[in-house]
């Protein structure tokens, strides 16, 4: 996990998850009620993420390694 404290920039951090399966986690989120984007592929295809803003906010990103060189 990485998390990031801008205090000088209230409501503007960040944090980013882990995930092994992002898909996964972006579903149960919504069933859940969270509104959250699809998740993507970066363009290097190493990483698939699921990126949302908090109420505050705060950035939270799903990461997941997709072990692309």
């Amino acid at each position: 996990m990485q998390v990031v404290d801008d205090a000088e920039h209230a409501g503007a951090g960040s944090v980013t998850l882990g995930s092994d399966d992002v898909d996964g986690d972006v579903t149960g989120a919504r069933d859940r009620g969270i509104e959250i984007p699809d998740p993507v592929t970066v363009p290097s295809g190493q990483f698939r993420i699921a990126q949302l803003t908090d109420p505050d906010g705060n950035t939270v990103v799903l990461a997941q390694d997709l072990g692309a060189v």
